[in-house]
């Protein structure tokens, strides 16, 4: 490849080839927020780093933006959702962080502070949204299966009781009928008593 592009085989020429290709092809990415100092700072640290950047600056994304973002966040995760309650969920974040923003601005008049609001913070939410709805889902669940077994178990309650009651009215029948026997021989043991102790006298 190096000959082809007119270098000769010697060792400083294939390095040279090797260097001019690096100087071609390689590519850094660097990411910085432009909040705070540290973009200053490091551009005054590094100037050479940064004299020969391109810098893409990533502006607040608009409001159809985010909606479309937790639309597709929700979606891909909660198939339970209903698209009614899809779409509120998604006007309510993206309203929250469009009046986050504004309120950030407010606070930095009032209080000389800043407060950095970000798409990686708006994805943060979502994802925060999305564990709290899944907890929240599953504790449901496990209550909705608890409230079932004790159901389920007031239901057989109920049978036991019902076969306990049916067997309690035998049961009392049963006694009553023996009582009335019993009162039956007690009269006749009685007359028998009664006509023995006047046989006697």
């Amino acid at each position: 490849e190096a000959k082809s592009q007119g270098y000769n085989e010697t060792k400083e020429s294939i390095w040279k080839y090797f260097i001019d290709k690096v100087r071609r092809n390689l590519k850094i990415v660097m990411c910085f927020s432009p909040a705070g100092n540290t973009l200053r700072l490091r551009a005054r640290r590094f100037p050479a780093l940064f004299s020969g950047t391109i810098i893409d600056w990533f502006h607040s994304w608009p409001r159809d933006a985010l909606y479309s973002v937790v639309i597709r966040f929700l979606n891909d995760n909660n198939k339970l959702l209903s698209n009614e309650v899809s779409h509120s969920i998604a006007n309510f974040m993206a309203d929250t962080h469009l009046d986050i923003n504004q309120t950030s601005i407010q606070y930095l008049a009032n209080e000389r502070r800043s407060y950095y609001t970000t798409s990686k913070t708006f994805l943060e939410y979502i994802k925060i949204f999305q564990h709290i709805y899944e907890n929240k889902q599953m504790k449901v669940e496990l209550e909705i299966v608890r409230l079932l077994a004790g159901l389920e178990k007031l239901g057989s309650i109920s049978a036991q009781t019902a076969t306990l009651q049916e067997d309690l009215k035998i049961t009392t029948d049963e006694v009553n009928t023996k009582a009335e026997k019993a009162e039956i021989a007690l009269k006749i043991v009685t007359a028998e008593a009664d006509k023995v102790s006047k046989e006697k006298v």
